[in-house]
């Protein structure tokens, strides 16, 4: 379906078994292909960071879209526009027609900033899963289809996409979300890709912990390790982390620095603009 408008204005699409930009920027040959007439890019799953955003457009023109969705909302919930305002981190304003929430455990809407499991609701999306009552139950909920995902809204109603709920790491009592620790990790000029995940670990007889595990490609040992007082300081002082010297999954997307939240001061559920707006 979202091959659609292209199909409509007459535009030549290309089928590729995944397109991943970290790739494409540092292809080796890249320099030989004329993408001149390039105006626009689209890129979804996980939200980029700038470092690779900036050097993307200014090698290749155009300008770089992010979206969120997902199957079950066929597929497109929120995307940035083509000529408008773009915010580090963000995955844009939600379609027309559909509204985004920050939902809490009792599915209340949360303020704006709060960080919640991101809700969505409109003609996009789906009646269930076919034959599956329970598990369609558990999605849609209270008018609302229960993503899986948690993120937060801001003062005008750009989505920033944190984490999925399967992922988030209990430390000591403590949220830690891999993403976070995964930014911290880019940062550092000689890390090329990171992936943080939670490795299960006995703190005592009975209880049970998890810890940040960081796989990171890079050129030196001691590159990795001097990290560690980063991330440390940058996201909690109980969360000591693991390094791998691999990535089990080297095509993985990388997460995007976020800019800071706003105040709290209205509550988390915006409709979309005019279509038009979105060009």
């Amino acid at each position: 379906m979202t091959l659609n408008a292209g199909n409509i204005l007459g535009t030549k699409s290309v089928l590729l078994r995944w397109f991943n930009p970290e790739a494409v920027l540092n292809y080796p040959d890249a320099d030989r292909f004329d993408t001149s007439s390039m105006r626009a890019w689209g890129s979804g799953a996980a939200a980029l960071p700038l470092e690779i955003i900036e050097p993307f457009e200014k090698k290749f023109g155009g300008r770089l879209l992010e979206g969120y969705g997902l199957t079950e909302a066929s597929p497109v919930v929120s995307t940035t526009r083509l000529s408008g305002v773009r915010k580090p981190g963000s995955v844009g304003q939600p379609l027309p027609g559909v509204e985004i929430a920050i939902l809490d455990d009792d599915d209340r809407a949360l303020p704006v900033g709060d960080t919640g499991e991101i809700g969505v609701r409109g003609p996009n999306v789906m009646l269930g899963y076919h034959g599956l009552p329970e598990e369609t139950a558990r999605a849609l909920r209270n008018g609302w289809l229960h993503t899986g995902d948690v993120g937060r809204l801001d003062a005008d109603g750009f989505l920033y996409v944190v984490e999925r709920t399967k992922d988030l790491i209990i430390r000591g009592g403590f949220n830690v979300y891999p993403r976070e620790v995964e930014d911290v990790l880019y940062a550092h000029p000689a890390v090329a890709e990171a992936a943080v995940v939670g490795v299960r670990e006995v703190r005592c007889e009975h209880w049970w912990d998890d810890g940040p595990a960081a796989h990171a490609a890079g050129p030196s040992r001691s590159d990795y390790l001097s990290l560690s007082s980063s991330i440390l300081s940058a996201r909690s002082s109980t969360a000591s982390p693991t390094f791998r010297f691999a990535l089990p999954n080297p095509s993985r997307s990388l997460p995007a620095a976020r800019s800071p939240r706003p105040s709290a001061s209205s509550s988390g559920s915006f409709n979309a603009s005019p279509a038009s707006s979105l060009m």
